[in-house]
């Protein structure tokens, strides 16, 4: 316990000071997810081990850490804590800045070098917004916001905070200068750009904003702290998103994805003609998605509320809670796995047809309905409690803490199990 303990305090000071990134840390908490059954076997290192290894970054944590156990939701928690102390010392010192708001706006059309396959932006000062259209040019629009005491001040803090720009052989990174935390100032940036683009972005605080790309052999990666991330009308080859607390909005994409959050809640409405991740510790999940390929959407705590609109294969949907609630409805045609721990499980309008159904709780409750037109094999297993259903006595057959059966051809099949939960299945429209 000690161990732990130590070990969650250390993973939080190295990344608030700054010494992990985002991603760094995105590791580290994927790795205690992965690990936090594990038995905690090997002795604690001394002070001295621990700041070596905190200054050489996340290859040596994963190595430290391997072997410890944890607890997720604590760890998750103190994080939270940690930045919502974070964001309310950052509104506190926002709504007491020192003197006046000046607003300094410059442009710069960048003729579109073909050779470029994509561009790389961090920017610790504030917003990120990103359009494709359909140009050959580069539009940079900087939006610099200066609070301080008078116009001439305000000038000569303006003319220090320059927007540079490197080319190195397929990339050209856009660069701002060295955030300094001692002042309010906010630089945002918006590029009007090709299409057929691809970006490697960053933030600290602020929110990051992607619109109709196409780029079918292009990755876009974006990385943020405290800020939200709203990706929509993509269509290109991957998109690796990763957020501390920020929310994450993805409307209307085709892509590859894999999306992971600490606390911020995740909103979808894709087709995921790839295989994709969505995973939050203590945020919710929910939307809509189209599945062609293996999708896998997970929470620790948070609760998930999704849709299918449609599938034509035997792929694997895949939804994960530790203890929050699953909430599903729409059509199986493929490998649909639901699990939770001591959260609920709700699925209604199934309509269900072929393909195969898993449903799985420890401790909460099951509530399962189908559609009356759908055709498939059944097997209720409730270990401790009685199974609710109103199927007709020739469509089911029940037994001490099982009930199984048939529904017309019997042509999908569905396994539900619970070991302490109420255990509820049956068609909708029947009284």
């Amino acid at each position: 316990m000690e161990n732990s303990k130590q070990i969650r305090i250390l993973v939080l000071n190295i990344l608030k000071e700054g010494r992990i990134e985002i991603d760094e840390a995105d590791k580290i908490l994927n790795y205690i997810s992965q690990n936090e059954n594990k038995e905690n076997k090997n002795p604690f290192p001394n002070s001295e081990t621990i700041s070596d290894f905190a200054k050489e970054g996340v290859s040596k944590i994963e190595k430290f850490v391997s072997g410890f156990g944890f607890n997720l939701e604590k760890v998750a928690q103190t994080i939270n804590q940690k930045i919502s102390k974070y964001e309310a010392q950052t509104k506190s010192n926002q709504g007491s800045q020192i003197g006046d708001k000046f607003t300094f706006n410059d442009e710069e059309i960048i003729p579109f070098d073909t050779s470029i396959e994509k561009i790389i932006l961090e920017n610790n000062w504030g917003s990120i917004k990103i359009i494709g259209e359909e140009t050959e040019n580069i539009k940079l629009s900087i939006e610099k916001i200066i609070w301080t005491k008078n116009q001439d001040l305000a000038n000569e803090r303006n003319l220090a905070l320059k927007i540079n720009r490197n080319q190195n052989n397929k990339s050209m990174q856009i660069l701002l200068p060295q955030h300094n935390k001692d002042v309010e100032d906010t630089i945002n940036i918006e590029l009007r750009v090709p299409k057929n683009i691809s970006f490697d972005l960053s933030t600290l605080s602020g929110d990051i904003l992607i619109d109709n790309i196409d780029n079918l052999t292009g990755d876009i990666y974006v990385k943020n702290t405290s800020g939200n991330s709203q990706i929509k009308n993509l269509k290109v080859k991957k998109i690796e998103i990763i957020s501390v607390s920020g929310d994450i909005s993805i409307d209307q994409v085709d892509s590859q994805l894999n999306v992971r959050t600490n606390s911020g809640k995740i909103e979808i409405d894709v087709i995921a003609n790839f295989s994709s991740r969505f995973n939050t510790i203590s945020g919710d999940i929910r939307g809509h998605i189209s599945i062609n390929d293996n999708v896998e959407i997970s929470s620790s705590s948070g609760n998930i509320d999704l849709k299918q609109h449609k599938n034509n294969n035997g792929n694997l949907l895949e939804l994960m809670s530790h203890s929050g609630n699953i909430h599903y409805n729409g059509v199986v045609h493929n490998h649909l796995k639901l699990r939770t721990n001591s959260g609920n499980i709700k699925g209604h309008g199934i309509v269900a047809n072929d393909g195969n159904m898993e449903v799985t709780s420890n401790s909460g409750d099951i509530s399962w309905s189908v559609d009356e037109d759908c055709s498939l094999t059944f097997k209720c297993e409730n270990k401790t409690g009685d199974i609710f259903t109103n199927l007709l006595p020739e469509e089911v057959t029940k037994l001490q803490n099982e009930a199984n059966g048939k529904i017309k051809d019997g042509l999908a099949s569905l396994l539900i199990n619970t070991v302490s939960g109420d255990l509820k299945f049956h068609k909708e429209n029947i009284a």
